[in-house]
């Protein structure tokens, strides 16, 4: 479940305004500690509510975790009351990549940064169980990136 989770976030369904969510964040973000039980607030589909605290991509992010965190909990039959703790760390690792974009369509390689996307929940009898992910992130560049159809 942890795996399909993080797979699901990391995607290119993670929007924000149709561009990936992860673009806009990795160049502030050294380190997010976000508490996957917390309430929610706010629309998936990559646009904040007026009015919301979902009206920036960090927001926006923390929303969208705890969604999709949910969301795999109910895909993998899961009580959501047998969770006592579940939490999502994610990591700009030090140094930078090169990241390739568009590898068919438009390509580019571009500078970026590798991040580590790490979960980890512990049940109602204390188990604990963790999964990590790194993703090569480069900053948000309009110029070259495609905005999702599904936002137009």
């Amino acid at each position: 479940m942890l795996h399909n989770f993080l797979g699901t976030l990391t995607s290119r369904y993670s929007d924000w305004y149709g561009y990936w969510l992860f673009g806009f964040v990795v160049s502030d973000l050294e380190r997010l500690d976000h508490d996957l039980l917390s309430p929610v607030a706010g629309s998936l589909d990559g646009t904040p509510l007026a009015g919301s605290r979902d009206d920036t991509p960090l927001a926006h992010l923390r929303s969208l975790a705890t969604i999709k965190f949910q969301e795999q909990l109910s895909k993998a039959r899961l009580d959501p009351i047998r969770i006592r703790k579940a939490t999502l760390i994610l990591e700009r690792l030090p140094g930078r990549v090169e990241v390739q974009y568009n590898p068919y369509t438009d390509p580019y390689t571009t500078s970026g940064y590798r991040m580590r996307f790490m979960v980890s929940a512990i049940t109602d009898l204390g188990k604990v169980y963790e999964c990590e992910q790194i993703v090569a992130v480069a900053p948000h560049d309009r110029a070259h990136e495609f905005q999702s159809a599904r936002f137009k």
